[in-house]
């Protein structure tokens, strides 16, 4: 995509803090990767580009931790070919910390997090790395902590937890550190800060670690405005509540609860190694605002209200277009009574018609394991008609042929995943047949289209003759 806005996607982490004697060491043959990963790595922790090193050549790289001083603590992240060759003679030595592989072939080191106890992980993905390697950093840091004062009497106040978002603008990962309570992540240089319509628009907090928060929309640039006008509507979560409702200067900036929930799927969601997406949708011409978790439509919402004529807020911010390339499509035939799995394609842009006979689809809010908490929305297509979808819309569905006993179902499909993507290759994650896992999977099509043409041609010569 060319540009999207802050609400894209925004997520939520703490703040890793780096203990002053860590040290990092990127072994590989490129660098390209070591330098988004030690910029983003910058960003999201308190290291700075001096804690960082990068060597393509292992002799070098082995005579830096060899001569490091042992009050040192190295991080190594290596590819797996390279590091093989001095894993076994570093492993022991006091300085090195830990060692994180990441490379291409993960399957083939697996076995490494066995047979060395300093392997933390091995890695295809630079986001799991560096989100594994902070929580490993994090939770270190906490064992020091509980024991150097565990012998004391006195035990120091908790200090604030310090909250980034991360916003996916202009395809860059833009991130800004919470500084203070009421906080305006969208209000810089680099967010939207408008609405094409005045009073409507959708906000999205995506989370892949669970952190209670609360979200105001205020008319003031502070939401705790003692102006007699001063007004916001609030969404507050935690893992017991989910409460929408407003706070205005004439009620003393008393919360005043519109509507709530207590169901566990309806709240703050457990930390699972998924994201989660919680939306706050508000209509400022119907006076309307709900909130709801998975993917965005009245249909979905958890909580909604209604106020008053003076409740009106207005916000306004930009919508950015997105320039889309055409992809090859891909045809799928659906025998009477076959079905595809619940799935999700993942943010992808995608058009689906219907060639030849009917078919159902089943939309839901987002890809869970307990689907029965959530009714789908179904709908019924005909030969010739088109359905669609966008990031954040109409991802997760099913698809069924309902003629039991009738004619098969054929379909089209084109999809795109990412600006860069050049080759067509549909993947997503699906609920498992026992519906107790979700797990991912590449689709590769049986065959080309003229070779498929050629195979029933041949078939319907051979039916005629017989």
């Amino acid at each position: 995509m060319a540009e999207e806005s802050v609400f894209g996607f925004i997520r939520l982490r703490k703040t890793t803090i780096i203990p002053s004697n860590m040290f990092f060491l990127w072994l590989d043959t490129s660098s390209k990767d070591f330098e988004k990963f030690r910029d983003q790595c910058c960003t999201e922790t308190s290291v700075t580009p001096y804690d960082w090193k990068f060597y393509d050549r292992t002799d070098e790289c082995y005579q830096f931790i060899k001569q490091a001083d042992s009050k040192k603590n190295i991080v190594l992240i290596s590819s797996g070919r390279l590091g093989a060759d001095i894993i076994n003679d570093l492993h022991d030595l006091s300085q090195l910390h830990s060692i994180y592989i990441y490379c291409n072939k993960k399957e083939k080191y697996e076995i490494w997090k066995i047979n060395y106890k300093k392997v933390r992980g091995v890695f295809d993905d630079p986001v799991q790395l560096f989100d594994q390697m902070c929580q490993n950093l994090d939770e270190e840091t906490r064992r020091s902590q509980l024991n150097s004062t565990s012998g004391n009497d006195i035990v120091p106040a908790p200090k604030s937890v310090a909250v980034k978002i991360h916003c996916l603008c202009k395809n860059e990962i833009k991130s800004y550190c919470q500084p203070n309570i009421s906080w305006f992540p969208w209000q810089t240089s680099s967010c939207t800060t408008s609405l094409p319509i005045k009073g409507q628009g959708t906000i999205e907090i995506w989370q892949h670690e669970s952190i209670p928060f609360e979200l105001r929309i205020s008319n003031k640039q502070d939401p705790n405005d003692n102006a007699r006008n001063s007004y916001a509507i609030v969404l507050k979560i935690d893992t017991r509540e989910a409460q929408l409702g407003t706070v205005s200067a004439q009620d003393g900036h008393i919360l005043r609860v519109r509507d709530n929930t207590t169901e566990p799927h309806q709240v703050l969601q457990m930390d699972d190694n998924h994201w989660h997406c919680y939306w706050l949708t508000f209509y400022g011409e119907h006076r309307m605002i709900q909130y709801g978790i998975g993917e965005i439509r009245p249909k979905f919402k958890i909580l909604e209200a209604y106020f008053e004529e003076r409740d009106k807020a207005f916000i306004e911010m930009d919508q950015l277009e997105n320039s889309k390339l055409i992809h090859p499509c891909v045809m799928k035939i659906w025998p009477p009574g076959h079905y595809s799995p619940v799935h999700n394609h993942g943010d992808a842009y995608g058009i689906i018609r219907i060639l030849h006979g009917r078919l159902v689809l089943k939309f839901f809010p987002a890809l869970l394991i307990n689907l029965r908490q959530n009714p789908p929305i179904e709908q019924l297509f005909e030969e010739n008609q088109v359905t669609w979808m966008i990031p954040k819309f109409n991802q997760t569905y099913q698809m069924l042929n309902p003629d039991m006993y009738g004619s098969c179902c054929i379909t089209i499909h084109c999809y795109q995943y990412e600006t860069n993507d050049q080759v067509y290759c549909e993947h997503f994650d699906f609920i498992t047949n026992d519906g107790h896992h979700i797990e991912h999977y590449n689709c590769i099509p049986d065959n080309n289209y003229l070779t498929f043409k050629k195979i029933m041609m041949m078939e319907s010569i051979h039916e005629t003759i017989v």
